[in-house]
C-alpha cells in the first residue's frame, strides 16, 4: 500500500475511531514513530479535539445557560434587567440555529458512527463509503433548501 494512502487511513482511523496509536500502527503494518510523526506534522490531536465538539454538546450547554438566566430572571422577581434579556435572547436565537435542520445532523451523526465502524473493521472502504455519505449530506442539504 502506498505511504500517502496508509496515511490517510490512519488519519480517518486515529480522528474517528477510538483506536490508540499503537493499535493503528499494527492493524497498518507501520512503525509507531512513523505514525507518531504523522499526527504531530498534521496536528491530528487539534482536529480529533475540534471533531469532539457536537451539536448536541452545544445545545446541551445553551440549554443549561438558558436554564441559568432563566433562574436568574426569576431571583429578581420575573424581571430580567437589560444584561439578562440580552443574553437570554442570544442563547434562543442560537439555540434555533443549532436545531434547524436537526434532521441532517442525525444523519451525520448517524453515519459518522457507521463509517468509524467500517473504518475498524474495512478501512480500505471507508474512503468510498465516506464520498458516499457527503454527497448523501449534499442531497439532504439540497432538499432543506427548497
Amino acid at each position: 500500500m502506498p505511504k500517502d494512502s496508509e496515511k490517510q487511513i490512519a488519519r480517518e482511523l486515529y480522528l474517528n475511531t477510538g483506536m490508540t496509536q499503537k493499535e493503528i500502527a499494527i492493524k497498518l503494518s507501520i512503525s509507531e514513530p512513523t505514525l507518531s510523526k504523522w499526527v504531530n506534522s498534521g496536528k491530528w490531536d487539534e482536529l480529533k479535539a475540534a471533531k469532539s465538539i457536537t451539536k448536541e454538546q452545544l445545545l446541551k450547554q445553551a440549554y443549561e445557560q438558558l436554564a441559568a438566566i432563566n433562574n436568574a430572571i426569576e431571583e429578581r422577581g420575573g424581571v430580567p434587567d437589560k444584561q439578562l434579556s440580552d443574553a437570554k435572547g442570544i442563547l434562543v436565537k442560537e439555540i434555533a440555529l443549532l436545531e434547524k435542520n436537526h434532521s441532517i445532523s442525525t444523519a451525520v451523526y448517524i453515519m459518522d458512527r457507521f463509517l468509524n465502524y467500517v473504518l475498524t473493521h474495512n478501512p480500505s472502504v471507508a474512503r468510498e463509503v465516506s464520498q458516499m455519505q457527503l454527497s448523501f449530506i449534499e442531497m439532504l442539504a439540497n432538499e432543506v433548501q427548497r
